[in-house]
């Protein structure tokens, strides 16, 4: 009988804590569907070719016994907020009918001011897969770098229609390898295993995984207040769709701004692919969902350095990408495409108009 309660109440915490964290209604952040294969001529026009799933990992070890490894690290956000960003007169609005998307902006890194943008400052976008680039900035106020973390029971909260890293129970990763797999593939296991591990970092390491996720979550939404991102408040850590989890142009550069401003996410997320091995030896290829840093993508710009995509069917195809003139860095965010490599279309787009527009 004291089994079964046991049981039981294990059972209740945990549909407790997926009804917390919105589990979950449909579409996914990226989707395995965010590694598509490209084929024609190098051109600014939208094509939507149906892609194709990158490959799981090779298996060159049994799995490990899970356990899960915690540091501790300081448990206060910052205590100082970046400057605010200054939204101007827009310096040039594209000619109608020019984007395929429902919203942009251009913002210039180094005057932390918005050139252009098609909505209010403080208008609610939906920010997908995007939300990583926070995830990862987040987690490594809590958790060093070489952390060892041993994927677990936080798996069983990933959407089944998720973009994955291709990571299983037992197998043990570096966190930041799962920084990696969080902004290449962008995998959603990637998310879950490093946020328990942070959420346990600073909550107590016998949290549960969901208490460790709602925990890691509330860190999340404190960060997001003391540097200043009013307008945002996070549900989850991978930015699968739900009502709760949103954002605003004015937040996204802020988002932007500390992750190109931490060097592990900066190398990653201007890394087109890399083959890494676990720390417990299992084999895996990642690539980028990121078309603009891909050479042998039609859509590469070697001014890109980087940044996310994102999808989900509420936010549409999205994009906030970053680019090195080399005089100054330009941060442009599309949302709310109708197809896959309209958000690259209109991102280059959007880049040329603002160099022409800049000399």
């Amino acid at each position: 009988m004291k089994r079964i309660l046991t049981i039981t109440l294990s059972a209740v915490l945990l549909a407790a804590a997926l009804l917390m964290l919105g589990v979950r209604s449909s579409n996914h952040g990226d989707s395995p569907a965010e590694v598509p294969a490209f084929t024609g001529t190098a051109s600014l026009s939208a094509t939507d070719p149906r892609p194709t799933d990158s490959l799981p990992p090779t298996q060159q070890t049994t799995q490990p016994a899970a356990t899960q490894p915690v540091t501790t690290a300081p448990t206060a956000p910052p205590t100082t907020a970046p400057t605010e960003p200054t939204f101007l007169e827009p310096v040039f609005i594209p000619e109608e009918g020019s984007l395929l998307c429902r919203d942009y902006f251009v913002f210039d890194y180094e005057s932390n001011t918005f050139l252009t943008y098609s909505c209010d400052p403080d208008a609610v976008l939906y920010p997908a897969s995007i939300t990583k680039l926070f995830t990862a900035y987040v987690a490594l106020q809590y958790l060093e770098p070489d952390t060892v973390i041993t994927a677990g029971d936080e798996l069983a909260l990933v959407a089944p229609d998720s973009s994955i890293a291709y990571i299983k129970r037992g197998h043990k990763l570096t966190a930041s390898m799962l920084v990696e797999g969080m902004l290449l593939p962008s995998g959603n296991d990637a998310a879950y295993v490093l946020a328990a591990a942070a959420g346990r970092a600073c909550g107590g390491a016998d949290l549960t995984a969901g208490e460790a996720i709602v925990c890691f979550v509330e860190r999340m939404n404190a960060h997001a207040q003391a540097l200043g991102m009013t307008g945002t408040h996070f549900a989850n850590p991978d930015g699968y769709h739900h009502e709760d989890h949103y954002t605003t142009p004015a937040d996204m550069a802020i988002i932007a701004r500390v992750a190109l401003e931490d060097p592990q996410i900066r190398q990653y997320v201007g890394t087109s692919q890399d083959d890494v091995v676990y720390a417990s030896g299992q084999i895996n290829t990642w690539h980028n969902t990121n078309r603009l840093i891909d050479p042998e993508s039609e859509y590469y710009c070697p001014d890109a350095i980087g940044l996310k995509t994102g999808s989900t069917g509420a936010a549409g195809y999205c994009l906030l990408a970053a680019f090195d003139t080399g005089s100054r860095t330009l941060l442009i965010g599309v949302f709310g495409c109708a197809s896959y490599n309209d958000r690259f279309v209109d991102s280059l787009n959007l880049y040329q108009w603002t160099l022409d527009m800049l000399t």
